[in-house]
């Protein structure tokens, strides 16, 4: 596939180190060098080469693997390339312009997005790559990238491949790095991949690096004891004591087991992760919401953090009620019908939420609990 955009490119902007600082249209992260760009019709974009760590003919061919791999990826969780163009006699490759990247940078700037149904959509991003027989090579949360929309989106990386490629013992990211991967002669695969997916979701999770407590990633210790199999501390702040903190954690720590053949795959990742909690709203001192949650891909739900079995139920117009309360107590919901009717039970008689879908009434109950209903 051909898609050099180099007409397409105005180049003519500016140079670097010409004119005013354009410190902030550039930046260095794992072993690219981003700009920020303009097509012809002012659409912002990034073009991005690599650092010169390698020589001239060595970038072109680098390059040239990447763009083909890059170029026959579709899916809305892996950055669109646009194309590639010849840029200051040197190869590069182009995108959409990403304000944010990074997950924790994200993350930080916007509190409200759940992290576990971020990192679902970014397993489903690896999960695309490795059904393609695509490793990345480098996942982390400075991979990712987000839309103006907040679609996270992988970035891939120079280790990004569809052959064996002999792993790179990389200092900046020995975090991330799969045990296996130090050992000499070693080559990247869909299992290191997935060690790295669970040090990334534990980024988005903790808002912090793996291992962040160890100062310095080159400590030799540091690199030693991951060698021999040790963990991330689970931070029971962040990832409750609780069934559905434990779920989370176990899940985590099936992406890291040592045997590189006991790692779930990243679909498996996505669908222990991907539930979207819908967040308990206060009405009044001492009540609160029955918290619902569910996942949008699987049918798996979750009550006030319990996981429910996954199981569907495809409702038509011969549905009926008793299908539907077969359905809920086959998935371990508590049957509140005696306590609505119990003489303490307030019934409302207004709704104090009016929806073409739906009435949501509020319930006072036994010892100042209130629900929604």
């Amino acid at each position: 596939m051909n898609k050099d955009i180099t007409s397409s490119l105005n180049l003519d902007s500016w140079r670097p180190g010409r004119g005013k600082d354009k410190s902030k249209d550039k930046f260095k992260k794992n072993l690219f060098i981003s700009h920020r760009h303009e097509l012809q019709n002012g659409v912002k974009v990034a073009i991005t080469q690599l650092e010169p760590v390698w020589s001239v003919d060595e970038r072109r061919r680098r390059m040239q693997v990447l763009r083909e791999i890059w170029l026959n990826c579709s899916h809305r969780n892996v950055v669109e390339l646009l194309g590639w163009a010849t840029w200051l006699e040197d190869t590069v490759i182009v995108y959409e312009w990403h304000k944010y990247g990074g997950v924790v940078q994200y993350l930080r700037a916007h509190r409200k997005v759940d992290p576990y149904e971020l990192s679902a959509q970014i397993s489903n991003g690896v999960a695309y790559l490795h059904a393609n027989n695509i490793t990345h090579g480098c996942i982390s949360g400075d991979h990712v990238l987000f839309s103006e929309d907040g679609v996270p989106r992988l970035h891939l990386s120079v280790w990004t491949c569809k052959t064996p490629m002999i792993a790179a013992t990389q200092p900046s990211y020995i975090r991330w790095m799969a045990p296996e991967l130090f050992k000499e002669g070693s080559q990247y695969t869909l299992a290191s991949d997935i060690y790295a997916l669970g040090m990334t979701i534990l980024e988005a999770i903790t808002l912090k690096v793996p291992f962040h407590y160890r100062s310095s990633a080159l400590s030799l210790d540091l690199k030693e004891e991951i060698q021999a199999g040790a963990l991330p501390l689970r931070e029971t702040d962040v990832i409750l004591e609780n069934e559905a903190g434990n779920m989370i954690w176990d899940i985590l720590c099936k992406c890291w087991s040592f045997q590189p053949a006991d790692r779930p795959t990243a679909g498996e990742v996505s669908e222990a992760v991907g539930f979207k909690c819908l967040r308990c709203t206060k009405l009044c001192v001492g009540c609160h919401f029955i918290c619902l949650a569910h996942d949008s891909l699987t049918g798996r739900g979750f009550v006030d953090g319990v996981t429910l079995k996954s199981l569907r139920l495809k409702v038509g117009k011969d549905t009926s009620i008793q299908d539907l309360v077969a359905h809920y107590k086959r998935r371990g919901l508590k049957d509140y019908t005696d306590i609505l009717k119990l003489p303490q039970a307030n019934f409302p008689v207004l709704p104090i939420s009016d929806t073409q879908l739906a009435n949501v009434y509020k319930f006072d109950l036994p010892e100042n609990q209130c629900v929604a209903v």
